[in-house]
């Protein structure tokens, strides 16, 4: 049984997937105490204009009265870059207070003329509700489902395993139960086939009636067997020293 047992829990698929319920479980508290860990950022941006070739267009009016355009192409060589980076740290406590720490740093550089500028600053802010989100019992409200969660799918588990266990044992009782019942069915015909050979070898010798009844019946001398009926249709017994009386007829 015990065998039997051992590889119904290696071999049981649905036992399988069980197994996986509470490895699911334990991630969504991980899931969820996961919102507590803060959030670290950087960022870098960089724009850049520039200019090559300065297009202009002026009209003037003829001495003919007509209007006249002219076009001119000033080559120029400018540009103006500017460097953004940032970076800061932001999160959320369990009894609701959210902060942000961060620091930002700007660079300018320009071509025209050949200034550089640069400035930094430092933002701090925290938030911490009074009414709705306050405190850790509505903050850690879903930690605490995750890990109830997690001993529901465990128990779970363990009456996954105790159903296999109890399932296994029935059928191995009922196999043991029929391979008994085989057994004895077995010896019972055995014993019943033993029994039809003996009758018909006393049949053939005469030691017993055609209904297939006999007794021992004591005498004097020792014992005979009988009532049996012999050929000639006269009851009659033998002794054990072998002589034979006829007792009554048919």
């Amino acid at each position: 049984a015990a065998n039997a047992i051992e590889r119904a829990l290696a071999k049981n698929f649905s036992l399988e997937v069980q197994r996986f319920e509470p490895e699911i479980a334990r991630a969504g508290v991980t899931q969820e105490l996961g919102r507590f860990d803060p959030t670290f950022d950087i960022s870098y941006r960089r724009a850049e204009d520039s200019i090559s070739n300065v297009f202009s267009e002026t009209t003037t009016v003829g001495p003919d009265g007509e209007l006249r355009t002219t076009r001119r192409q000033t080559p120029a060589d400018s540009f103006a870059r500017t460097d953004t980076w940032s970076a800061g740290i932001s999160g959320v406590t369990p009894i609701g207070t959210t902060y942000d720490f961060g620091f930002r740093n700007d660079f300018s550089a320009g071509s025209s003329d050949r200034l550089e500028e640069s400035g930094s600053e430092f933002a701090f802010s925290l938030n911490q509700p009074l009414l709705r989100g306050f405190g850790p019992d509505a903050n850690l409200a879903s930690l605490r489902v995750a890990r109830n969660n997690v001993l529901v799918s465990e128990w779970q588990l363990r009456q996954r395993v105790i159903d296999v266990i109890t399932q296994v044992v029935f059928t191995y009782n009922d196999l043991h139960a029929a391979q008994e019942s085989l057994e004895v069915a077995m010896k019972s015909r055995g014993l019943a086939r033993q029994l039809l050979k003996d009758n018909m070898q006393r049949a053939e010798i005469g030691v017993m009636a055609p209904n297939g009844s006999g007794q021992r019946i004591l005498t004097r001398g020792g014992y005979a067997e009988g009532p049996t009926w012999a050929r000639n249709g006269r009851a009659g017994m033998v002794t054990r020293d072998g002589s034979q009386s006829e007792l009554w007829d048919r």
